[in-house]
C-alpha cells in the first residue's frame, strides 16, 4: 500500500513535503473517532486508515506554539474507500477536522473556526499579520488552488517554488506536468480529443520551445514573486496559471479572512510568450497567427528529448 500511495501524491511533493505516518503513532482510534464527526457519508476505519496515512510536514499555516491544525492524507480511508484519498485538516488538542472536498468551504470555515472560537486569539492566524508575510500568501495561495475545483475545472498555479534539495522548481516542467495529465484525461473520456492531439502535437512543437524560453527568461535564478499588501488584503500579481490546456496570468487576491478571488484573467497566446524582438519580425499574418494559438497540447517523447525536458512532480 505504501508504494500505491507514494506514487499517488507525486504531484507538488515537496511544497506539502508527504511524510509517512506508521501505525497510531500520531492519530490513534479515539482521534479518528472525532474526525468522523466531521466526515460525510463514509467514515474512516481507523485499522484501514493508519496503514495509508500522510502528513505536510511544509504547511505550517494553521500552527502555533499553542495549537496547530495538520493536513493529512489518507489513500485509503475504509475498506470500502480504498484507492479514494482523502485530505483533511485535524488538530488533536480540539479534536477538530476540516475535510477538503474540492470546494474553498473547509478552509474558509477553518479561519473561521479559528477566528471564533477563541483558540486564535492573539496568534498570528488570528490576527491580519499573516497576511503581511508573502511567503504565507504564496503558500496559503497553492494550497489552495491545488485542492479547490471551480464549477468548469481548477486552476493550477505553476509558478516555482523550493525543491527539497533547495532548488527552485521548473514551471516549464510544471506546466508540462499539468498538460500531460490533463490530456491524459481527455483520451480516455474522449476518442476523438485523442486524435486531435496526435495532429497538432508536432506543431504544437514550436510554441512549448518558446514557452520553455519564456520561462526561463522570466524566472531566472534570481525570482522574486510580487506580492503586495495593503491593510489586510494581499495581491498576488502577474501570477502564472494554467486552466485545462490554456495558460493565462491573473492577479490572486487574498484577504486576512483567507477568502481568495482572482481578477486581471489574461489568456497567454503564443504571440504573447514572445521576446519584442521576436514579435516585431512578424509580418501581420504571422502575428495574427501566432495570435490565435493559445492551446497546449502534450509533447511527444521524442520533442521533449529535444528540449531536454522531464514533467515535473
Amino acid at each position: 500500500m505504501a508504494e500505491t500511495s507514494e506514487i499517488k501524491i507525486q504531484w507538488l511533493k515537496d511544497f506539502y513535503g508527504w511524510e509517512k505516518i506508521e501505525g497510531d503513532t500520531v492519530l490513534t482510534t479515539e482521534d479518528f473517532v472525532k474526525i468522523n464527526q466531521d466526515v460525510q457519508l463514509l467514515k474512516f476505519n481507523p485499522k484501514t486508515a493508519t496503514k495509508s496515512l500522510w502528513k505536510a510536514r511544509n504547511i505550517q499555516l494553521f500552527q502555533t506554539q499553542d495549537f496547530g491544525f495538520t493536513l493529512y492524507q489518507c489513500d485509503a480511508p475504509s475498506d470500502i474507500r480504498k484507492g479514494i484519498p482523502l485530505r483533511f485538516f485535524y488538530c488533536n488538542k480540539y479534536g477538530k477536522a476540516f475535510i477538503l472536498d474540492g470546494t474553498n468551504t473547509p478552509f474558509y470555515d477553518l479561519f473561521k473556526f479559528i477566528n471564533t472560537s477563541g483558540i486564535g486569539n492573539g496568534t498570528k492566524i488570528s490576527s491580519s499579520d499573516w497576511i503581511k508575510d508573502s511567503k504565507k500568501v504564496i503558500t496559503y495561495s497553492r494550497l489552495f488552488f491545488d485542492n479547490v475545483a471551480g464549477r468548469w475545472g481548477r486552476f493550477e498555479i505553476i509558478e516555482p517554488y523550493l525543491l527539497s534539495n533547495d532548488k527552485i522548481s521548473d514551471s516549464y516542467e510544471l506546466l508540462l506536468n499539468r498538460i500531460e495529465t490533463y490530456h491524459e484525461r481527455m483520451r480516455r473520456t474522449s476518442p476523438e480529443g485523442a486524435e486531435v492531439q496526435q495532429e497538432v502535437k508536432e506543431k504544437n512543437f514550436e510554441f512549448h520551445k518558446n514557452l520553455k524560453r519564456y520561462f526561463e527568461r522570466k524566472y531566472g535564478e534570481d525570482h522574486k514573486v510580487n506580492v503586495s499588501v495593503e491593510e489586510e488584503t494581499a495581491v498576488w500579481k502577474d501570477c502564472h496559471m494554467l486552466f485545462k490546456d490554456s495558460l493565462f496570468t491573473a492577479q490572486i487576491i487574498v484577504e486576512s479572512s483567507a477568502n481568495i478571488s482572482m481578477d486581471e484573467e489574461k489568456i497567454l497566446s503564443h504571440y504573447d510568450i514572445l521576446e519584442e524582438t521576436e514579435q516585431k519580425k512578424k509580418n501581420d499574418l504571422e502575428a495574427k497567427k501566432l495570435k490565435e494559438e493559445k492551446t497546449l497540447y502534450a509533447l511527444s517523447e521524442s520533442n521533449k528529448k529535444k528540449l531536454g525536458v522531464n514533467s515535473a512532480n
